[in-house]
């Protein structure tokens, strides 16, 4: 059974309140790109992104996929992941996004239901320099 995303606050859609907070999280962390990846035991994986300008990274297959890689990672650890250089990363270093996309650094959070502390996905903000994550 799908457990489709409502918003009980805001008659707008789910996605336009995520992207919105991905927007957010974005300029605060002054980064070009910020998603938010959630995980629908049915559907799979979802995705909004914010992209900084004109720049669109929605249809980089591989950018997105390692952001899905990286909420995974994140859920399974259940904490805040920051990677200063993807290029020395282990985990990160053999993506596409990395080889291919000129992905450098990122930070990545869980995103939890507040009334069971469950990790729903993950708020990712992604660089194309390396950066120091404080």
């Amino acid at each position: 059974m799908a457990f489709p995303l409502i918003n009980k606050v805001s008659p707008e859609p789910v996605e336009d309140s995520l992207e919105r907070s991905a927007r957010v999280a974005r300029r605060a962390l002054n980064t070009p790109l910020a998603m938010i990846s959630w995980f629908d035991p049915t559907n799979g994986v979802h995705q909004v992104s914010s992209e900084e300008g004109a720049i669109d990274y929605s249809g980089d297959t591989r950018v997105s996929q390692m952001a899905r890689d990286i909420a995974e990672h994140v859920v399974t650890r259940k904490q805040l992941w920051a990677v200063s250089d993807a290029g020395e990363n282990l985990i990160l270093n053999q993506t596409l996004a990395v080889k291919q996309s000129g992905v450098v650094s990122c930070i990545s959070v869980p995103i939890r239901n507040t009334r069971d502390d469950r990790i729903l996905g993950a708020l990712s903000c992604i660089s194309f320099t390396p950066r120091a994550w404080t």
